[in-house]
């Protein structure tokens, strides 16, 4: 029977990798895996006899002088050239000169070329494609309180720059004949109402010249409501209106008469620019820029507000801000690049905006009742009076035909006849002058937001604090992003580490089963792998995507 010599090489080392397998190195290949763990503190025991996998290694030496070693390396060469990789997890002594130690295999450093990785259900892990906005699912991290990165404004004009649009049943009759024949369509929608705009930009004077000169011809309630609407919405001159002026002497004003509305106008569009920063920190992760952490949100300054997502936009965020003629003048917000939905009015994305004051008006009651009752009242009086003296059968007949003193009774008649007219109609007109003006639209209209010109859209850059940005940037550098999908984990594919953890893992290879079912539960527990020994455990260093 053929003796075989004891031929076996085993080394004892001092490793940082660790018995938990939270950590691990990786290599490019079994030599230069080799050369690393050979290259580190150790001792050496050659021409020792075959060692048992997960066995125990009778060393002959104090056990004083090897505790500081907690790894080794072996090979049977008698039975191969594999290099087995184990921990050593125990020590015991037997004599001044004999030390049993214990090993457990490194399944890792073993196997790990023997390994391929098929599609796994991949929980987190490190992504080689960290472009802003492809990771946003959500993460098991509270963002904490919101604050905001700054603001931008989207806005109309302010008050002063706006027209007073006046809504007319009847035109008077020095009006009706020029312009009596526009269209009369608004927002795309056929209206009784003749729609006049009159510009209030240096003094209400105009305004008040338009009223009074409706009152001065009896008209006033042809003026059936009046509220404000800013310059821009106006079209094409001759086309959409038609510019009006009238010298009415006293009552003289300018105006536009609006002859026709296709309905929503864009006053303007703007780009907005997403924070570069968090709070003022600056994180590493693009993941901290998405949804849960880093969000626009909008607001109309009156109640009312949305919620917009960076990753959501195609391209640079756009929004165009639209309005109409009609009463209110309600503004729309519109995002025209975001979630795919390009709609222009309706987007089911957009905010409307604060809506613009009615106007109240006061209506000179005396002025309008003179227009149309005074004259009217002295000619119907005399009217009646001319019936009454001359008709066949009146009492200044009668007394005619009976001879009476004709010019003496003709001139007290007529003389008590006016005093009753007099009295009738400047009865009548004392009493209009006494009926106070009537006060007509909004007169309780106190609309504190557009009186600090604050009736625009202003869009907020909200973020988590920078407290909470560095430690989500850091729980992201360590342990990846969620990623929740079927696919070949990345166990390389970072400058320093990957992390991995992976709800079902597929792996096979030539392996001892046991040895393979450690591999699968290391990487179902989640495991790092350290792609350079020198920054081992050290987040401090950049983990850049490789290629």
């Amino acid at each position: 029977m053929a003796v075989i010599a004891p031929n076996s090489e085993i080394y004892l080392i001092k490793c940082p990798i660790e018995l938990d397998n939270l950590n691990q190195l990786s290599f490019a290949n079994a030599t230069a895996q080799h050369n690393y763990f050979n290259s580190l503190p150790k001792l050496a025991l050659t021409n020792a006899t075959f060692q048992r996998k997960d066995g125990t290694i009778r060393w002959p030496g104090s056990m004083e002088d090897i505790l500081e070693y907690n790894y080794c390396m072996y090979r049977n060469k008698n039975h191969g050239n594999k290099w087995f990789y184990a921990f050593i997890t125990e020590m015991t002594y037997i004599s001044d000169n004999m030390t049993a130690i214990g090993i457990k295999t490194d399944v890792f450093q073993t196997w790990i070329f023997s390994l391929t990785f098929k599609q796994c259900f991949v929980e987190r892990e490190h992504v080689s494609d960290d472009t802003f906005g492809l990771h946003t699912l959500e993460e098991n991290i509270p963002a904490g309180e919101w604050v905001s990165n700054g603001n931008e404004q989207i806005s109309i004009e302010n008050p002063k720059s706006c027209f007073v649009a006046a809504m007319i049943s009847e035109l008077p009759e020095a009006m009706r004949s020029r312009y009596g024949n526009t269209l009369r369509v608004y927002n795309g929608v056929p209206n009784g109402c003749y729609m006049i705009m009159i510009d209030v930009s240096d003094s209400y004077l105009n305004m008040n010249h338009f009223i009074s000169y409706f009152d001065s011809v009896g008209k006033a309630e042809a003026i059936v409501a009046m509220y404000l609407v800013p310059k821009s919405i106006m079209g094409t001159p001759g086309t959409d209106y038609i510019i009006m002026s009238f010298d009415l002497g006293q009552y003289g004003f300018d105006g536009i008469l609006v002859n026709a509305s296709s309905g929503v106008k864009q006053i303007s569009s703007t780009n907005v620019t997403r924070n570069s920063t968090i709070d003022g920190y600056t994180p590493k992760n693009n993941k901290c820029f998405t949804r849960q952490f880093n969000y626009l949100m909008v607001t109309n300054n009156a109640g009312g507000n949305a919620t917009y997502y960076w990753e959501d936009f195609t391209g640079t965020p756009n929004f165009k801000l639209l309005c109409t003629y009609q009463q209110t003048t309600p503004t729309k917000l519109v995002p025209t690049n975001y979630k795919r939905n390009d709609e222009p009015g309706g987007n089911i994305y957009s905010l409307t905006g604060c809506p613009f004051p009615i106007v109240s008006w006061s209506s000179d009651y005396y002025l309008n009742w003179q227009a149309k009752n005074g004259w009217s009242s002295v000619s119907k009086s005399a009217e009646e009076l001319t019936k009454w003296t001359y008709q066949p059968g009146s009492d200044l007949q009668t007394n005619i035909e009976a001879g009476g003193d004709l010019g003496r009774r003709l001139g007290n008649y007529i003389g008590s006849e006016l005093n009753v007219i007099k009295n009738t109609i400047f009865g009548a007109n004392r009493e209009a002058e006494m009926v106070p003006d009537q006060i007509k639209g909004n007169p309780t209209n106190n609309d504190f937001t557009f009186s600090i010109n604050k009736c625009k859209f202003t869009l907020y850059k909200m973020s988590m604090r920078a407290e909470v940005a560095r430690i989500v940037d850091k729980y992201f550098s360590a342990y990846g992003y969620k990623v929740s999908t079927w696919k070949v984990p990345n166990i390389t594919g970072r400058q320093n580490w990957n992390y991995v953890k992976l709800n079902q893992a597929n792996i096979i290879g030539d392996v001892p089963q046991s040895d393979l079912e450690e591999i699968k539960n290391i990487f179902v527990n989640g495991i790092t792998i350290w792609h350079n020994a020198s920054t081992f455990l050290d987040y401090s260093q950049n983990n850049n995507i490789v290629s």
